[in-house]
């Protein structure tokens, strides 16, 4: 959703002008159920909480990515 309307943004931009549209954020709904299904199943299907941070990936209980794997 967020690159949707960063797209948007861009085509609703005068030319010439810096709408500053690589920071638009916006609540982004896939991330909110992504990471919500996500601390679901880690309670082992016991308890489901929404959270705000769910949307943005900043929960306390998010662990950070792993780094990127090399090709073989």
């Amino acid at each position: 959703m967020t690159d949707n309307a960063r797209q948007r943004c861009q085509e609703q931009c005068a030319d010439g002008e810096d709408c500053a549209c690589d920071e638009v954020e916006v609540f982004d709904v896939g991330n909110f159920h992504f990471n919500l299904i996500g601390a679901y199943l880690k309670s082992g299907g016991e308890k489901i909480e929404a959270k705000p941070c769910h949307a943005t990936f900043d929960c306390a209980e998010i662990p950070e990515p792993p780094e990127p794997r090399a090709a073989p």
